[in-house]
């Protein structure tokens, strides 16, 4: 069958190892809650333990997240490691599936016994004879399994390391076999020609924060902070490629700044979808993931700063406006028809509920969507394991707390397609 539920999360710091510990600095850098602490050791041992207890609640709620998502193909961002995902893989997502595998398998198991009855007897006498039944039915009961937990169980996952200098990378859970997978990390400026002299100006000025340490920069520097990396799938004998993004955010630095790079990063992307197809409008293919950028507030695209008073442009058009100039993606989020039901973040300084994260859909998967019922082709936009805090959203899962514990603070963003 022809067709795919995709999903992405950013997971918020998928992390087996401790947060990094800045002792200094800011006052709450010193604190855990109100409780504040002089020897930097004592704090450290302290968080250790905090964040080990706080890491299991919170990791139990990022998993319901994405069970109650029931994806095929789950792009995933902020993960620490391979082994990191397999773990969480392992102990908070595939353990939970376990009843769902019984759910499934208890209304086949009639048939199988009177398969059973029929081919050995129904209590067969003879010894060897029950023997033989009892294997049968067991190696069938198995064969049914099997069946069953391919549409189940990731069993297939992986997280390529990329750039971030916190190690926070790119992942991906999958109940279909992936084909190719490729990571665009070790990609330059040079490569797609977008150094420029505002780039050459924020570079150098890293450069000098951190030491001047190794060469000046110029255009060989990586151009995603993070990394972009594409999957190819076999859909139904359809073949589509989920390119899996995170971009440059804003909380380093001034808007503009983040703003500067993240706009080279569009456009690299772009030019990354070209090259794969060189129709791309005819191509099946999702571009998905934490872009740090919206193109609407509430449906309306005048966005404007609390903070300066100027109009916000997204840097999102060379991948949303009509060809030449742009892919021509479609942001399915506007499948969703209630304007203020399209967020998946919130920024509390300015109050604002935006989408940071999109599944864009090539031309082609967007005309062949759109044609169906408005109920089937919307996202589902899940947010029960946000905080509290966040003034909209639904009755949250047990256990999430008005900042702490929750599943990330992020929304996961699903959507079942038909590929043409």
């Amino acid at each position: 069958m022809n067709r795919i539920r995709i999903a992405t999360f950013n997971t918020e710091n998928l992390f087996t190892r401790p947060e990094f510990l800045n002792f200094g600095g800011r006052p709450s850098d010193r604190r855990i809650g109100m409780v504040e602490f002089k020897d930097a050791e004592e704090l450290r041992q302290a968080r250790r333990i905090s964040e080990a207890t706080l890491s299991r609640i919170e990791r139990q709620l990022t998993a319901q997240v994405i069970l109650d998502a029931d994806a095929d193909f789950v792009a995933l961002q902020e993960v620490d490691d391979r082994a990191a995902l397999e773990l969480f893989r392992d102990d908070f997502l595939h353990t939970h599936l376990s009843p769902r595998l019984a759910q499934a398998l208890r209304p086949k198991l009639p048939a199988l016994l009177a398969e059973a009855n029929r081919l050995h007897g129904e209590e067969p006498d003879n010894p060897e004879q029950a023997r033989v039944r009892a294997a049968w039915l067991e190696e069938a009961l198995d064969r049914e399994r099997r069946a069953i937990g391919r549409h189940l169980y990731y069993d297939d996952f992986d997280v390529i390391e990329g750039n971030d200098r916190r190690g926070i990378d790119l992942g991906f859970l999958s109940r279909l076999k992936p084909g190719k997978v490729t990571h665009y990390a070790a990609f330059t400026y040079d490569d797609f020609g977008l150094w420029s002299a505002e780039l050459a100006r924020i570079a150098e000025q890293d450069w000098r924060n951190y030491g001047s340490v190794g060469d000046k920069p110029d255009g060989s520097m990586r151009v995603f902070c993070r990394d972009v990396v594409a999957v190819d799938l076999d859909v139904g004998g359809k073949p589509l490629t989920i390119f899996n993004c995170h971009f440059k955010s804003n909380t380093n630095g001034p808007r503009d700044k983040g703003r500067t790079i993240r706009e080279a990063e569009v456009k690299a992307l772009a030019e990354i979808v070209r090259r794969r197809f060189p129709d791309p409008a005819r191509g099946n293919w999702v571009l998905c993931g934490d872009f740090n950028d919206y193109t609407e507030v509430d449906g309306s695209p005048e966005m404007y700063s609390l903070r300066t008073g100027q109009r916000q442009l997204s840097t999102l058009g060379p991948l949303v406006d009509p060809a030449p100039d742009g892919l021509g993606a479609f942001d399915s989020v506007l499948w969703i028809e209630d304007p203020c039901d399209r967020w998946t973040t919130y920024y509390p300084a300015e109050d604002l509920h935006t989408s940071l994260d999109h599944i864009f859909l090539s031309p082609a998967l967007a005309a062949a969507n759109a044609k169906r019922p408005a109920a089937e082709r919307a996202p589902e936009i899940l947010r029960r394991g946000m905080s509290w805090s966040i003034p909209r959203g639904p009755e949250r899962y047990p256990g999430v707390g008005i900042n702490d514990p929750k599943a990330s603070d992020h929304a996961l963003i699903a959507i079942t397609l038909q590929l043409p």
